[in-house]
C-alpha cells in the first residue's frame, strides 16, 4: 500500500429530504409464457385477481396475478390485440384490435359481450372511465372515440389528430381525455367535447399518456427519449426524466403516485416525485410494449416482443434505506478541506462509521413511513372486551391502541380529526412498513393516548449490503484505511430511545470489544451489533466520553497484547489511559471464548486464532485479569457475552468446565458473565443481539430493573433481572432455543450502583 492513498469518495448532492438514487439491476419475480407471437398489452384486474394479455397471436389471454397460472384464453378478433384494459369493477375486459374492432368479454364467461364498430382503421388504445360508463379508443383513422358501453354506440368523435393515435386515456373524474398522437398531446372535455388545451413539448412521437390518480398531473413518454410530468391546469412542464436514445413506448404510475415505470428497448423504474432513476428491471430481450402496476403497487407487469410477460416487485423499502444511507455516509467521511489529519482519524472510523449508519437508518425509516402514511385514510375496529382500539392504515401493519370503555365512544366519533405526533416507524419486512411508535390526541378533550409497539424493533439494517468508498487518508508515513464493501450493522428495541440520565463520568475509559468474523471457526452473528449497543450506552446513558470509550471491532491477538498488555507487561493502552483512583474501567467483550483442551485454562479466542492452538494464538484469561488487578483505578467492571466450555468452537467434544479464577483477585471489581460453568452462550436473533447482552441492556432500559422504583440500578438488581426465571436469560434460552443459559457475578461490592437516572 503505497504511503499517500486517494480519497475514492463520490461528488454527490445530498440535499436535505432527497433521497438519492443510484441504478442497479431487478430481476423478474415470473415469467408468464403463453403467448406465440409478440405481447402487445398487459394491465392487471382492479380487484387484484387477474392479468389480461393481448398479443400478435390474436388472442386475449387471462392469468391468475399471484400464481402466474394461464386460466383461460379467449379468440375472437380476426387480428392482433393491441390493447387490453379492465372494467373497473373487473367483471369485464375490452380489447382493442388490428381488425378496427373493440370487443368486451366477460372475464368469468369468456364470452363476448359486444363488438364496438367505428373505426376505420386499427385500433391501437383503450381506456375505460372511472366509473365504467364509457370508453374511449383511439386508431390509425387519426380519431379518438367516445362510446356509450351499455349501448355500444359512439357518443363523440374527436378529430383533428395529424396520424394515428398512440395513446389515449380518461381523468379519475371522466371529464377529460387526453390523446397523443404526432408530437403533442390533446386535453378535450369530454362535457363539450371541445379541445381544452395542447400540450407541446417532445420532439419526437408521443407514445403514451397517463393521469395521475388525484388528475392533478398527466405523464406522457415519448420516443424523444423523455416522460415529462404535465401540470393539467397550466399545462406546464412540472417535471422532466429524461433517458436519451430510450424510444420510450409505454408508461404506468403507481397507485401512490411514488413511482413510475417505462418501456421501450428496456425496462426503468424511476422514483416520480424526485425525477430519479432506481433500477433497471432486466429479463426481456426485446422491445417491451406495455406496462402496468397492481392495484395495490407492490408488483410492475411489462409485455414484450419476446412472446413472453414478466412480473417483477416493485421496489422495496429496504433498497431505499440503502439509497439514503450510503451517499450521506459517503459525503460525512469526506475528509474537510481544513480538517487536521488526527481530528479526521478521530472523527471517521470503522465504529463512527457505525454509529453514522445507525443513526442515518432510522432517518431514512421515520422519513419513508412519513412519506407513506395517510393517517387520513385509518380504519378502526373497537375491542370493548380488551378495551382497545385495532387502527388500520393502507399499506401499514395495523395498531393496537389502549382507549378505555369510557372514552371509547367519543374517540370513535372524533376518528377522523385525531392528530398523531411523534411518530416512528420500522419495516415489517422488505415491502410492508409498521408504525413503531405514535402519540393519539383526541383533539375534542385533549386526550393523548400512546401505541408503541412491542412486536417490531427498529429496522435492522444488518440485512443490508452496503458499498460504502474507503475511508482513506495520507498520514505522513501512517497509512490509515477503514476498509469499503459489505458494511453491515442493525439495532433493536433497547437501541432506540435510551434512558435518559443526569451521569457524567468524565474520567472513565472503557474497552468494548465485538468478535464476529472469525478466520477459523464459526462467527459470531451479533457481536458487533453488541459492542456498539454497549458504546451508545457508555456514552449516553453512564456518562463516559466519546473519546474515552475504545471499541474494537474483530479484535486480533495484538489487540488484546496492545490493551491488556502481556504476560510480561501489563502497562497496556488500557493502563496508560486511565487517571489513578479517578477513572472507573468498564471492560465489554463479545465473542467467542475456548477452553484449552489440554489443561482446561480460559482463553479469549481473537478473530484469526485457531481453536485448536488456543494456547499459542487465544489470550488467556489469567493474564487478562491479573493485569486488570495492577490497573489503579476506582472501580473495575467486566460484561462477558461469551461461553468458554467449547462447545461453540469444537466439534465432537462435550463442553468443558474450565479453570479460571476470574475477577476474584481485582480490587473493587465486578464481573457479569453470560453463563455458568460447562454452559453455552445463545443469541436472540429476533432482538439482533445476544441473549445475554439484549437482557443486560434491557435491565437499564425504560428502567426495567429498578423494581424498588429509588431511580438508580445497583449490580445486584441487573443481575436479579438478568436471572429471572419468568421473563430473564435463562427463560428465553429454554423457550427460544431449549438449552440452560444462567449468567453469573462474580466480585464483592454487589450492591453498589452502576446506574443514576
Amino acid at each position: 500500500m503505497t504511503k499517500t492513498i486517494k480519497l475514492k469518495l463520490l461528488a454527490l448532492c445530498c440535499c436535505l429530504g432527497m433521497i438519492q438514487h443510484y441504478t442497479y439491476a431487478q430481476q423478474s419475480l415470473l415469467t408468464l409464457r403463453g403467448h406465440q407471437a409478440k405481447v402487445y398489452s398487459v394491465v392487471f384486474s382492479p380487484n387484484g385477481k387477474y392479468l389480461a394479455s393481448g398479443g400478435a397471436d390474436r388472442t386475449l389471454k387471462l392469468w391468475d396475478a399471484v400464481s402466474g397460472k394461464l386460466l383461460h384464453t379467449f379468440a375472437g378478433h380476426r387480428g392482433s390485440v393491441l390493447a387490453v384494459k379492465f372494467s373497473p369493477d373487473s367483471k369485464n375486459i375490452a380489447t382493442a384490435s388490428v381488425d378496427g374492432t373493440i370487443k368486451i368479454w366477460g372475464t368469468s364467461s369468456g364470452v363476448i359481450i359486444k363488438t364496438l364498430e367505428g373505426h376505420a382503421d386499427m385500433v391501437g388504445t383503450i381506456d375505460y372511465s372511472a366509473d365504467g360508463k364509457w370508453l374511449v379508443s383511439g386508431s390509425r383513422d387519426k380519431t379518438v372515440k367516445l362510446w356509450n358501453v351499455n349501448s355500444g354506440h359512439v357518443v363523440h368523435t374527436f378529430g383533428n389528430h395529424p396520424r394515428l393515435v398512440y395513446g389515449v386515456c380518461f381523468d379519475p373524474t371522466g371529464q377529460r381525455i387526453a390523446s397523443t398522437s404526432d408530437v403533442n398531446i390533446s386535453v378535450w372535455n369530454t362535457s363539450t367535447f371541445q379541445l381544452e388545451k395542447t400540450l407541446k413539448g417532445h420532439k419526437d412521437h408521443v407514445m403514451a399518456v397517463s393521469f395521475t390518480t388525484d388528475g392533478t398531473y398527466l405523464m406522457s413518454g415519448s420516443r424523444d427519449g423523455t416522460l415529462k410530468k404535465w401540470e393539467v391546469a397550466s399545462g406546464r412542464i412540472a417535471k422532466e426524466y429524461a433517458e436519451p436514445y430510450a424510444l420510450i413506448t409505454s408508461l404506468a404510475i403507481s397507485p401512490n403516485g411514488f413511482y413510475l415505470v417505462r418501456g421501450g428497448k428496456n425496462l426503468k423504474l424511476w422514483d416520480a416525485k424526485n425525477a430519479q432513476k432506481i433500477t433497471s428491471l432486466r429479463g426481456h430481450f426485446k422491445n417491451v410494449n406495455s406496462v402496468a402496476f397492481s392495484p395495490n403497487g407492490q408488483m410492475i407487469a411489462s409485455a414484450s416482443d419476446d412472446q413472453t410477460i414478466r412480473l417483477w416487485r416493485t421496489i422495496a423499502y429496504t433498497h431505499l434505506v440503502k439509497l439514503y444511507i450510503e451517499p450521506r455516509i459517503n459525503k460525512w467521511q469526506k475528509k474537510g478541506k481544513f480538517e487536521k489529519t488526527d481530528d479526521y482519524l478521530a472523527r471517521v472510523n470503522e465504529s463512527s462509521r457505525r454509529e453514522k449508519v445507525y443513526e442515518y437508518t432510522q432517518q431514512a425509516v421515520t422519513k419513508i413511513g412519513l412519506e407513506h402514511i395517510d393517517w387520513a385514510s385509518g380504519k378502526n375496529e373497537y375491542d370493548a372486551d380488551n378495551e382497545s382500539f385495532k387502527i388500520t392504515f393502507k399499506d401499514f401493519r395495523p395498531i393496537y391502541v389502549h382507549v378505555p370503555l369510557a372514552e371509547a365512544k367519543q374517540f370513535d366519533q372524533n376518528f377522523k380529526k385525531l392528530k398523531y405526533k411523534n411518530a416512528s416507524f420500522t419495516l415489517a419486512n422488505a415491502y410492508e412498513l409498521a408504525v413503531l411508535h405514535v402519540d393519539i390526541v383526541n383533539p375534542a378533550n385533549g386526550k393523548k393516548y400512546v401505541y408503541d409497539s412491542q412486536n417490531y424493533v427498529a429496522y435492522n439494517a444488518s440485512k443490508l449490503t452496503f458499498n460504502f468508498d474507503p475511508i482513506s487518508v495520507n498520514t505522513n508515513g501512517r497509512n490509515s484505511e477503514v476498509g469499503n464493501a459489505d458494511f453491515v450493522g442493525g439495532f433493536s428495541d433497547v437501541d432506540v430511545k435510551l434512558p435518559k440520565t443526569q451521569m457524567n463520568n468524565p474520567n472513565a475509559i472503557a474497552v468494548v470489544i465485538g468478535n464476529t468474523n472469525y478466520q477459523k471457526t464459526k462467527r459470531v452473528k451479533y457481536a458487533i451489533n453488541d459492542a456498539r449497543s454497549i458504546k451508545n450506552y457508555l456514552v449516553k446513558v453512564l456518562g463516559y466520553k466519546p473519546g474515552n470509550v475504545f471499541l474494537i471491532n474483530d479484535a486480533t491477538l495484538a489487540d488484546f497484547k496492545t490493551f491488556f498488555g502481556n504476560e510480561h507487561n501489563y502497562k497496556g493502552k488500557l493502563y496508560n489511559s486511565i487517571k489513578a483512583d479517578q477513572s472507573d474501567v468498564f471492560v465489554y467483550y463479545s465473542g467467542h471464548g475456548a477452553p484449552s483442551l489440554k489443561n482446561n485454562a480460559a482463553y479469549f479466542v481473537p478473530v484469526e486464532a485457531d481453536p485448536q492452538y488456543v494456547e499459542l494464538s487465544g489470550y488467556h484469561s489469567d493474564i487478562f485479569y491479573r493485569n486488570l488487578a495492577k490497573l489503579p483505578a476506582k472501580s473495575i467492571t467486566v460484561v462477558l457475552d461469551a461461553c468458554f466450555s467449547g462447545a461453540t468452537v469444537f466439534d465432537n467434544i462435550s463442553p468443558i468446565v474450565v479453570k479460571s479464577k476470574g475477577i476474584k483477585g481485582v480490587k473493587n471489581g465486578v464481573l457479569l458473565s453470560s453463563s455458568s460453568k460447562d454452559q453455552v452462550s445463545c443469541w436472540y436473533n429476533k432482538k439482533l443481539h445476544g441473549m445475554f447482552t439484549y437482557f443486560f441492556l434491557k435491565a437499564i432500559h425504560n428502567k426495567n430493573a429498578d423494581k424498588n422504583k429509588d431511580n438508580q440500578l445497583t449490580y445486584a438488581e441487573i443481575y436479579k433481572y438478568l436471572v429471572d426465571n419468568n421473563e430473564g436469560v435463562p427463560y428465553f434460552a429454554r423457550r427460544i432455543h431449549g438449552i440452560e443459559q444462567v449468567p453469573r457475578i462474580q466480585g464483592k461490592d454487589f450492591q453498589k450502583v452502576f446506574v443514576k437516572y
